[in-house]
């Protein structure tokens, strides 16, 4: 299998095969005192001074930012209103998220292009391949009807959040949205590193769904101080399983004793 096939599969895996993953499980993996009882004010500080770090470059290689963020969140929504100060602390605009949101997207596509021999960039989210992204959306047979409005919805935000980096749109990058990013890209450099580290075969894909797994819950927690607040990505979940369920009683069954011959 070629590096290229193998991310693609390792993408799909970490869209389809995600499982449901509340707060418990998600919780769990943390333990019970992940940072020793926190107070809702000192959660809240601790988590903007990580994020404060990310954009200013401060980041302890040994002790990625985004670890501890992980962290923090859990600890927020332990308790519904410190889990409220934080989206509204995550809501804040900045002037220098729209840099810090570039960069990560940047390393990511640069990742990905030399993985999969492409050359994809930031500037390739033009308005013009944007309507054709949308026009594929409405007339793919491959998409399940149930989803094309929200996979249009998708495309409409990320254009926004793309004409917010690049200074051409109303819309002004916030706090949530370089979490967001930080979470897709900790489950692009679990992708990559696994596909790295073996020899073309041997993939981890139990890693891959953790990081998705952790990705999906920050995402969906911090979503609404961000410029996805209304994407419904437990609802994507479910329509593609659902689909992918449609799709396995479809398909014919050999007769009993005629192995490879499939009944009409």
């Amino acid at each position: 299998m070629t590096k290229r096939s193998i991310v693609a599969v390792l993408l799909a895996a970490a869209l389809l095969l995600i499982p449901s993953c509340d707060a418990e499980t998600f919780m769990r993996k943390f333990g019970t005192n992940v940072l020793g009882g926190l107070g809702g004010e000192e959660t809240i500080n601790q988590l903007e001074e990580q994020i404060d770090m990310i954009i200013v470059g401060e980041e302890d290689p040994e002790s990625p930012s985004y670890d501890k963020i992980v962290s923090l969140v859990v600890q927020a929504t332990r308790n519904p209103d410190t889990e409220s100060k934080m989206l509204d602390s995550l809501a804040q605009t900045t002037d220098q998220a729209s840099e810090t949101i570039r960069t990560e997207v940047d390393n990511i596509l640069d990742e990905v292009n030399k993985n999969m021999d492409s050359n994809i960039s930031l500037d390739d989210f033009t308005d013009e391949n944007i309507n054709s992204l949308l026009e594929s959306i409405e007339t793919s047979e491959d998409i399940p009807a149930g989803l094309k409005n929200t996979a249009k919805t998708a495309v409409d935000d990320l254009k926004k959040l793309i004409d917010g980096i690049n200074g051409t749109g109303t819309y002004v990058p916030t706090k949530g949205d370089i979490v967001i990013v930080k979470s897709i890209s900790s489950v692009a450099d679990t992708i990559l590193a696994e596909l790295n580290s073996s020899e073309g075969s041997e993939i981890a894909i139990d890693s891959v769904i953790d990081a998705a797994n952790e990705a999906l819950k920050m995402i969906n927690t911090v979503k609404p101080s961000s410029v996805f607040s209304n994407l419904d990505l437990n609802g994507i979940i479910d329509e593609l399983m659902s689909s992918m369920n449609d799709s396995s009683e479809e398909e014919p069954v050999p007769e009993e004793g005629h192995e490879g011959e499939v009944t009409e």
